[in-house]
């Protein structure tokens, strides 16, 4: 990624780096280095900013936000709340769904079940309907999470179980460690 970022710059194609920065940052988050994935964040949003380009930034703003959460900061939910406006507004779902994931674990990291559900219905409602199985699989984690959470023992489990399966179907280890985590 980082080469294919290197030559999209020698070709001076910022919205295209502007998705790198974001896949990059995603990687990165999903192997555990939430600090090397805000610092990739940092670069993507700087270059965009420099250039006035909204284009892919509620994302990479969606993935500095879990970053930082990751570290321990709670107070980034401004920040993913207006990404998820913006996306709202121009109808960017792809983008949406991060944001929501974003919403879904920091309510979570704050004891608001009953947001975290929210969020994943929300985020389920995007997946669903297209057959996006990686993002239902998330969905159904947050939902899992969120009901062991409210007491709801065997919903929870069953949500859990649903989503690390789906995850490993189709090669997204870390969220089926994470539900399976989750489980233990």
């Amino acid at each position: 990624m980082t080469r294919t970022l290197r030559w999209l710059e020698s070709l001076k194609q910022i919205r295209y780096q502007l998705i790198a920065y974001d896949l990059i940052s995603h990687l990165l988050l999903d192997s555990g280095a939430a600090q090397d994935a805000a610092a990739w964040c940092r670069r993507g949003l700087e270059l965009a900013r420099g250039a006035r380009i909204t284009f892919w930034c509620p994302r990479i703003e969606a993935n500095l936000a879990i970053a930082r959460l990751r570290l321990g900061e709670l107070e980034v939910g401004v920040e993913l709340e207006r990404a998820a406006d913006y996306c709202r507004r121009n109808s960017e779902r792809h983008q949406l769904a991060r944001c929501l994931a974003g919403l879904a674990e920091l309510a979570l990291a704050r004891g608001d079940a009953a947001a975290c559900l929210a969020h994943s219905a929300e985020l389920a409602s995007l997946a669903e309907p297209a057959g996006l199985e990686e993002l239902a699989a998330e969905a159904r984690r947050w939902r899992g999470e969120a009901l062991l959470a409210q007491g709801q023992l065997d919903q929870g489990r069953h949500e859990l179980k649903g989503a690390a399966s789906a995850a490993q179907k189709i090669g997204r280890t870390r969220l089926a460690q994470a539900a399976r985590a989750a489980l233990g």
